[in-house]
């Protein structure tokens, strides 16, 4: 019903100029999304804000609940929630969400030229911590792409106007965002999309990257233990003066020139810069000696990152540390043979040979009955 109204009103586009609550001042379309929409905005205290605006049908409740629980995260790779409203644009209802402005988003950097290998993993990094604190609420993201990676001064973030609650299949969830983070990751930095763990196009990223890479694409990998594989740590610290990291944001990317590829990036103009993020980069070791499983990290005397985030929430704690996402029943392979001091699937291993030795016992007792019986 409210879908027809609006394809036979107005495009997204012809909203530019307008008043939503006579509140916010719509700007430029960024972008459309089916039946939503991102728009630059001004807000009533003359702030820049970005709004998410979706075309209702019949479910506001569902998307407000949604949106709610999603402007609940605080995190500096997720892009923040301020406000959320229903409200209406020529007698349609719509839901709105207004945001911290962000700039440049990964998708229009890739029209243009592929990331460095660093690059890449510093969005992995990023992505991956941003659902790592979303998947540690119970919500999923379901449109990780290159679209919804973006920058907010120095900091990548992953929008969060789209999260859902996965329900039941939250497990299976979690893990396909993890794993097109990956797919995403490594097409920035290679121009393909890996088709599965054994892709030769693997083979043009970093080790540690790759390693990571390649268990994200198994579909039964948590952010968490990806994150580690690529010599990342997350986990929650208390907030303790340090220094921030400081990751190059996508809207300087394209100002660099990148000798190695020959290409030159176009400057794009900083827009207005947030307040710094309440949580911080903190850059601190995984280990004292440099890690063998991240030798051109250790070789170029890069520390591992870790990213830290605000202990407020406990059961973030917790599904941070333990990365519950695979639950027994939806792998249950996964579970079978788990012993002490023994790696997965060890019992798998032995099985033939248990049979066997079965086979064995039951022919040499048939054999035997049978000569008993002759006699």
């Amino acid at each position: 019903m409210a879908t027809a109204g609006l394809n036979s009103m107005m495009l997204w586009g012809d909203f530019e100029g307008r008043k939503v609550e006579d509140r916010w001042l719509l700007g430029r379309l960024i972008r459309p999304e089916g039946r939503r929409a991102w728009f630059e905005a001004i807000g009533p205290d003359g702030v820049p804000v970005m709004l998410s605006i979706t075309e209702a049908l019949n479910d506001e409740d569902e998307l407000l609940e949604r949106l709610q629980a999603a402007a609940e995260i605080h995190h500096p790779n997720v892009v923040a929630i301020q406000e959320v409203a229903v409200s209406h644009l020529d007698d349609v209802p719509v839901v709105v969400a207004a945001m911290e402005m962000t700039e440049e988003n990964l998708g229009d950097v890739l029209r243009e030229r592929l990331l460095t290998a660093a690059e890449g993993r510093q969005v992995l990094d990023a992505v991956l911590a941003a659902l790592g604190m979303m998947h540690a609420n119970g919500l999923v993201h379901r449109h990780v792409d290159a679209g919804s990676v973006v920058a907010m001064g120095d900091t990548i973030k992953l929008r969060s106007d789209c999260l859902q609650m996965a329900g039941p299949g939250f497990g299976m969830a979690a893990a396909d965002d993890v794993r097109w983070a990956a797919r995403m990751a490594a097409h920035a930095v290679t121009g393909r999309f890996p088709s599965g763990e054994n892709d030769p196009v693997l083979q043009l990223l970093p080790e540690s990257m790759a390693r990571a890479v390649r268990r994200a694409l198994s579909g039964i990998a948590g952010a968490t233990e990806v994150a580690a594989l690529a010599g990342t740590r997350l986990e929650l610290l208390p907030e303790i003066g340090r220094d921030a990291v400081r990751i190059e944001p996508l809207s300087k990317i394209r100002k660099r020139t990148i000798v190695a590829e020959d290409v030159v990036g176009p400057a794009v103009g900083s827009k207005t810069r947030v307040a710094a993020a309440e949580q911080k980069v903190v850059a601190e070791p995984l280990v004292e000696k440099p890690d063998p499983m991240n030798a051109e990290m250790s070789a170029s005397g890069a520390k591992p990152r870790v990213i830290a985030m605000r202990p407020s929430d406990t059961q973030a704690q917790g599904a941070l540390f333990a990365d519950p996402f695979m639950l027994p029943s939806e792998h249950p392979a996964t579970e079978f043979g788990m012993e002490e001091g023994e790696p997965a699937m060890s019992r798998w291993r032995r099985a033939p040979y248990v049979i066997a030795a079965a086979i064995a016992v039951v022919l040499v007792t048939v054999f035997t009955l049978y000569g008993l019986m002759r006699t």
